[in-house]
């Protein structure tokens, strides 16, 4: 959201025509993913996905040199870590598959609840901006008394996930009312974004799916930071409709093109 509105607004101001504002907007996000993610070609995927909507070498070309040079900005001035750190993982048995499908399908059946609940809150958007604000606070405060890592990004709570520190019971609460805020927020207009929220609810997804493998078939489940991984993905890509964008986004998270084959499948269930 930052890199888009900083590049909108000097595209606003040079008074450029459509299409050179949208590739200046695309150049913010790609730039901006990849330096808060550490995932250059994701970022430049995701804008050439979601934004540009199309590949064009016209439109490759700026966007990659702008993930390019934030990478390089960010590795300069920052210690260019990701803000989540992500253990090796790997797949144990292809025995998993029937677990990592059923992750798919889950992810994509909250995600499925959270855009309902999102369209369903988009007619409050005419309220005054004051009430929706406090309408938001006060859902969102009421919630946090039962939960209270879903305020924020709620990348903390995610690093906690991927150690597999976090019961179920809990992560199974923390995806309930995680999904209730945010899509409420969103829906009344507050300047929120998607990635992050539906990142950690694909995350827990994935704890919870691992525990109970681990449980059932504890000679072939994997790590659960695997299932975590693919869970994000997979939630990624189904809520923005972005899949190739999710897929790059987990290999470069984890370094490993091994974790492909199993996300690919999560994400067309998703």
């Amino acid at each position: 959201h930052l890199g888009a509105a900083i590049n909108s607004s000097i595209a606003a101001r040079l008074s450029l025509p459509n299409n050179s504002q949208r590739i200046l907007i695309a150049c913010g996000t790609a730039g901006s993913i990849a330096v808060a993610f550490n995932t250059p070609l994701a970022g430049v995927i995701f804008a050439m996905e979601v934004i540009v909507a199309e590949y064009t070498v016209v439109g490759f070309t700026p966007v990659i040199l702008a993930a390019v040079s934030a990478t390089v900005v960010g590795r300069v001035f920052g210690d260019g870590a990701a803000i989540f750190s992500i253990p090796p993982v790997y797949v144990n048995s292809l025995l998993e598959l029937p677990l990592i499908v059923l992750l798919g399908v889950a992810c994509g059946a909250v995600t499925a609840v959270f855009i309902v609940l999102l369209k369903r809150c988009l007619p409050l958007a005419r309220y005054p901006v004051a009430v929706r604000f406090v309408g938001a606070g006060l859902l969102t405060g009421s919630l946090a008394v039962v939960v209270p890592e879903i305020m924020g990004m709620g990348y903390d709570t995610l690093n906690l996930v991927l150690l597999g520190q976090l019961a179920p019971v809990f992560l199974l609460t923390l995806i309930v009312c995680k999904l209730i805020a945010t899509a409420a927020t969103v829906g009344l207009g507050m300047p929120v974004g998607l990635i992050g929220p539906n990142l950690l609810i694909g995350a827990s997804l994935g704890g919870v799916l691992s525990y109970w493998g681990i449980e059932w078939f504890p000679q072939y489940t994997s790590d659960p930071a695997l299932y975590v991984v693919i869970g994000m993905g997979a939630s990624m890509a189904a809520v923005l409709n972005a899949p190739l964008a999710a897929l790059l986004a987990v290999v470069e998270l984890t370094q490993n093109v091994s974790v492909a084959f199993p996300t690919m499948l999560a994400i067309v269930a998703a």
